[in-house]
C-alpha cells in the first residue's frame, strides 16, 4: 500500500513501473520521509487530528486519536518486510 501511497503523492498512474525504477535505498528513504511527513491523505488525517486534539484539549477535554474524525480507520502501517514483499509483487507483475 506505501508505494500506491506514493505513487498517489507524485502523480505517478503506473505503479509497476515506478516500483521497478526505485532502488531498495530510494524505497528506505521515502519510507523515512513517510513516517516523518505523512503523504497524501493521511498526512492531513494526521494534522487534522493533531488539531482538533488540541483544539479539544484547549477547551478542557481529552480525545484520543481517530476518536474525533468518525468514520476514518487509520491504517495499519505495514511491517518493513510487507512493503518490500509487495514492492516485489507489484515491480513483477504479479
Amino acid at each position: 500500500m506505501f508505494l500506491y501511497r506514493l505513487a498517489a503523492a507524485l502523480g505517478v498512474v503506473d505503479v509497476a513501473t515506478m516500483a521497478a525504477e526505485l532502488t531498495p535505498e530510494q524505497v528506505d528513504g521515502w519510507m523515512a520521509y513517510d513516517a516523518a511527513e505523512p503523504l497524501g491523505c493521511r498526512g492531513l488525517v494526521s494534522q487534522l487530528a493533531t488539531f482538533l486534539g488540541m483544539f479539544a484539549a484547549s477547551h478542557g477535554v481529552e480525545v484520543t486519536p481517530g476518536e474525533h474524525l468518525p468514520g476514518v480507520q487509520l491504517e495499519r502501517e505495514q511491517t518493513e518486510a510487507e512493503q518490500r514483499a509487495n514492492a516485489r509483487r507489484i515491480a513483477e507483475g504479479v
